[in-house]
């Protein structure tokens, strides 16, 4: 990859770096980008309406909850965003397919939006930086204004939960005043088949109050409250996704494609299904807390390594890294991050995928592959660490890191 020469030389010089400017060194890998998830949801049925919807909540409200609730695990988050038409100029509005492309999710791919960007909303940055790409948003269209203009005449509701969309890549940099910036594209997945008009979901006691009145920024309830951006966790999240008929299966979903298509099969937003409820809870991944304590770390040290953030891989299967970044020469740096409460770096595993890509790394003797280790991660002075390639794998090999299905392996091999 060649960067832009402004670029280039603001990486070295801190001469401001601009949106457009990051925009332009991204703009080929843009394009590959939505080829590539073309083809994806095509395979998946996107386009043909052949993918299976999820199904709609069956229990009703006035039910008792089960002794035994249904648990998943989710690999994503949920977000609400709330975006104003006008607020943006004549590019805002969700609502229109020619500004937000729901039917051509790739267009968003290539042609990249900046809705969610730390420069344009400085308020909601603690959120804006959580955010990982492939989680789960829901859309919210507002008018928070006093004349109430942009009241749909259909609805006579001036907050309409719009549509579902996965935040998509993600761009990071560091401007001239050693500001970190941070922006992530939405990916449309399927505007509601009704809009839900938030008034009439309050009338019949869904989304509202706890995370709905506090809109915290971040997952874990902090934050300060989110305007653009904010956080939807736990029993809120299961209870928004029932409101817009989306099953919680959604948050376990591995494949993005897979995940967009029956989003899009799904038939979504329904008054009917405010009378209904899923019974899912969501349980507490506590060695995930950990990591994104780590991917936060690590990305705060970016700029010290000049560093621009590419992209976010961390739900991105057989990849060998989390964080894909740019280096001052243009080069691709790709990052894997672990975060452990343990003190030992002993005690950190790696997938298979990752083995291997230190291991190859190693072998071309090139510095384009890291591992990021935060130790002790829940303590108030966790340690960070950087370690490349050719040290990870010697460290594989004398059992200073240790890789997933080792042992197993070798048995089966005999060398064991």
């Amino acid at each position: 990859m060649t960067l832009p020469t402004g670029l280039s030389a603001a990486l070295g010089s801190g001469v401001r770096i601009t949106a457009d400017e990051v925009s332009e060194t991204f703009a080929p890998a843009s394009s590959a980008l939505a080829a590539e998830l073309e083809t994806a949801l095509g395979r998946a049925g996107f386009y043909s309406g052949q993918a299976d919807g999820y199904p709609p909540p069956t229990t009703r409200l006035d039910a008792p909850p089960p002794q035994q609730p249904p648990a998943i695990t989710p690999i994503r988050d949920l977000w609400l965003a709330s975006f104003t038409p006008g607020w943006r100029g004549y590019r805002s509005d969700v609502h229109a397919d020619v500004h937000f492309p729901w039917a051509n999710p790739e267009l968003a791919a290539a042609e990249g939006n900046d809705w969610l960007s730390t420069e344009d909303t400085a308020v909601n940055r603690a959120a804006i930086e959580e955010i990982r790409p492939g989680d789960l948003v829901i859309v919210q269209r507002s008018d928070p204004r006093g004349d109430k203009g942009l009241r749909l005449p259909d609805w006579g509701a001036t907050s309409l939960l719009v549509g579902a969309a996965i935040a998509g890549p993600a761009e990071a940099w560091t401007d001239a005043k050693g500001r970190r910036q941070r922006r992530v594209h939405l990916i449309p997945a399927t505007r509601f088949t009704d809009l839900v008009p938030r008034t009439t979901a309050k009338s019949f006691g869904r989304v509202t109050g706890g995370v709905f009145e506090k809109r915290p920024q971040r997952q874990n309830g902090t934050g300060g409250r989110g305007r653009t951006l904010s956080a939807v966790p736990g029993a809120g999240a299961v209870d928004l996704l029932a409101v817009c008929g989306i099953h919680p299966d959604a948050l376990t979903e591995s494949d993005l494609p897979t995940l967009i298509a029956r989003l899009r099969a799904t038939k979504t937003g329904s008054k009917e299904l405010l009378e209904y409820r899923y019974d899912h809870v969501l349980q507490n991944n506590r060695r995930r807390a950990n990591e994104q304590r780590a991917v936060a770390a690590c990305r705060a040290e970016l700029a010290a390594r000049q560093l621009i953030e590419r992209d976010d891989l961390q739900l991105c299967g057989g990849e060998g890294c989390d964080l894909l970044a740019v280096d001052v020469a243009g080069a691709e740096v790709r990052i894997e991050i672990k975060g452990y409460t343990s003190k030992r770096l002993a005690d950190v595993h790696l997938q298979p995928s990752q083995a291997q890509a230190a291991r190859d790394v190693a072998a071309r003797r090139t510095n384009d592959w890291w591992l990021y280790a935060l130790l002790d991660a829940e303590s108030a002075r966790p340690k960070s660490a950087w370690h490349s390639a050719a040290d990870v794998a010697t460290l594989l090999a004398t059992g200073g890191i240790q890789e997933r299905g080792a042992h197993s392996r070798l048995r089966a091999a005999g060398q064991l």
